[in-house]
């Protein structure tokens, strides 16, 4: 049976021209997203500049350490808190089932703030 051939090409999302195709809430994610990334290399340049005692280990934190909440509608709503690295904001539609949204924050770099960044 090697005649029957079924081929299923995906749809591929998230490449550059699919921007313009954005609702008010993947700008919302998209916005969420930079200024984590703006605060984390702010943090990471004031780390560098200042090198407080083990600055690399303090280095590390701040660009990796990412922490936040994610709500799930998917079997009714739940919430669950997370810590990863490099974990960004993000909303996923899963088909028929639901919307789970990723709302993270740049742990590593505001544990920096509070403890080296507002004293200095």
């Amino acid at each position: 049976m090697d005649w029957i051939n079924i081929r299923a090409t995906p749809k591929v999302t998230g490449t550059l021209s699919t921007w313009r195709e954005f609702n008010h809430v993947q700008w919302l994610m998209t916005g969420a997203a930079i200024v984590e990334i703006l605060f984390s290399i702010f943090m990471a340049y004031h780390c560098v500049k200042r090198k407080p005692s083990l600055w690399g280990l303090w280095l590390a934190l701040i660009l990796l350490v990412y922490g936040g909440v994610a709500f799930s509608t998917i079997g009714g709503l739940k919430l669950t808190f997370y810590i990863y690295t490099l974990r960004f904001p993000k909303l996923l539609k899963v088909q028929g089932l639901g919307i789970k949204i990723y709302f993270s924050l740049p742990v590593g770099a505001m544990v920096y703030y509070v403890k080296k960044g507002s004293t200095e």
